[in-house]
């Protein structure tokens, strides 16, 4: 699937649609372009009050998913700045030096 497939698929996928999901693992890693074999990352973290939201979920392969952990989302868009142009694209925005979706309450 094209990045061009991916982003119609965001705007068809109903937000927090367990199958998409599901959809994301068929996509290839943002990063790499490997095929097959992807998991969904979640750009704001479950634990910090992410959600399955189509704009917060990019594929990334195992390798790729454990490097954004690592090291953190500026040092990986340094790397892979491909993938900061498709957050953005998304609506992730940086506001002083963080990285925000306008579709979270940043109180």
């Amino acid at each position: 699937m094209s990045y061009h497939e991916y982003d119609n698929l965001n705007k068809q996928m109903v937000e927090k649609d367990p199958l998409f999901i599901k959809a994301i693992g068929k996509l290839p890693c943002l990063a790499c372009g490997i095929e097959g074999r992807t998991e969904a990352h979640h750009v704001k973290t479950r634990g910090s009050g992410g959600g399955d939201d189509a704009w917060n979920v990019i594929p990334l392969c195992a390798l790729h998913h454990q490097r954004w952990h690592q090291v953190g989302w500026i040092a990986f868009c340094r790397s892979y700045p491909h993938v900061f142009q498709h957050l953005h694209r998304l609506g992730w925005q940086v506001r002083d030096s963080r990285l925000r979706h306008p579709g979270y309450d940043h109180k």
